[in-house]
């Protein structure tokens, strides 16, 4: 049997579409089977790597089948099957019901009817929140994660969900208790790519405390850098600012909260380094890629269970090394606190380190170290040279 070919079936593609850009989605049901087993399919929507992806739950008599999409490849599919193989289907959006039927003249028809579920009944993955970051403002526009009409971009779902949890996670870790706020509060950047989160930072920290903040994002990609100096001053943000250096060459007097996220291997400890010389109040690390540790267990002869296999070994080092940091953190006056930055469903590389400047060192952390050090075989840490240096 040929494609159905009617106008209310674009309609009712382009509602979908337009559902699910505008994240009004909840979920949608196919029915009345005529060339298939399957007695209904449910659509629901769900995230992977920060894409936007549709789960099709196949229900038979006696199981349940799963296939997994993209937008475009639901499409095709429902251009392929609605009207022919399943000849109903009901989209359900917080806006309203829309539902497609083919009767049995095989005439097509569409209506709409007053919204019967919401996201946070349905318990869908696309739930609707209130953000202490909109997405409808300028520099999210100009960065390409929101439209012309301010609502995130399907694709770019993935990231601001990380840009809103990372400024939740400052919004409960910032006090006025934390900063001194007699002078302009003066934070950086490490590694600041894009700008995404730094553009945030700066947003939320300038309407929630109403002072001046001076901002500073420095990168080594030259590109980007000059990106967000000409986004930055379009969209009027005069005390945020990006450089085009390595973070070992930044010369600043002040340093009140230092952000250093998903930097690679030891830039990590360069940014973490950078805090505490700058006696930085705040750190915000989100640590990647840890190859140095590993290394040097790797190259270690040891009866640990726990380092035998080389997956093992991997795993080990990523948590060895940001114990280390904690450790040295600690050694040197503040207060560490480990917490999740991203759920693990979308990034293996979820740890964010948030440290708090205490002012009393612990000596008795390093000495924790050194009993680390020597218990898996590894001999010197990065943050620990760098240390070594003050």
């Amino acid at each position: 049997m040929s494609k159905l070919s009617d106008d209310n079936l674009s309609i009712f593609l382009n509602d979908l579409r337009e559902a699910v850009e505008n994240g009004d989605f909840i979920r949608m049901v196919l029915g009345k089977p005529k060339e298939t087993d399957a007695k209904k399919v449910i659509v629901t929507l769900f995230e992977s790597k920060g894409t936007i992806k549709f789960s099709s739950d196949f229900r038979y008599a006696q199981k349940s089948v799963s296939k997994s999409s993209d937008l475009e490849g639901l499409l095709e599919f429902l251009k392929e099957n609605l009207g022919i193989t399943y000849l109903a289907a009901t989209l359900f959006t917080n806006r309203a019901d829309i539902s497609f039927v083919v009767n049995k003249k095989g005439k097509p028809r569409m209506t709409r009817a007053k919204a019967t579920q919401n996201a946070t009944s349905s318990g869908e993955h696309n739930r609707r929140k209130d953000y202490l970051i909109s997405p409808d403002t300028a520099y999210l526009r100009e960065l390409g994660v929101s439209d012309k009409a301010g609502k995130v971009i399907p694709k770019m779902y993935g990231k601001f969900r990380q840009i809103a949890k990372f400024i939740e996670i400052v919004d409960h870790s910032i006090t006025r208790d934390v900063l001194d706020l007699k002078r302009p509060l003066s934070v950086l950047d490490v590694g600041s790519g894009k700008g995404y989160l730094t553009f945030a930072l700066y947003d939320y920290l300038s309407k929630k405390w109403g002072e001046t903040v001076d901002v500073t994002g420095v990168d080594t990609k030259e590109d980007v850098v000059a990106l967000c100096n000409k986004v930055a001053q379009s969209v009027g943000f005069n005390h945020l600012n990006f450089k085009y250096q390595n973070v070992e060459s930044y010369a600043s007097k002040n340093v009140d909260l230092l952000v250093a996220l998903h930097a690679c291997d030891t830039a990590t400890d360069e940014a973490l380094f950078q805090g505490i010389k700058h006696d930085a109040k705040l750190i915000f690390c989100a640590p990647c890629c840890q190859h140095e540790v590993s290394s040097q267990l790797r190259a270690t002869e040891t009866d640990n269970p726990l380092l035998q296999h080389g997956l093992f070994i991997e795993k080990q080092a990523d948590l060895i090394t940001d114990v280390a940091r904690t450790l040295l953190l600690e050694s040197r006056g503040y207060t560490v606190k480990i917490v999740e930055f991203v759920s693990s469903e979308h990034s293996m590389k979820n740890t964010l380190i948030v440290a708090e400047k205490s002012g009393v060192e612990v000596p008795a952390k390093l000495d924790e170290y050194l009993t680390l050090k020597s218990q898996f075989g590894f001999t010197e840490q990065r943050l620990e040279v760098l240390l070594g240096e003050i």
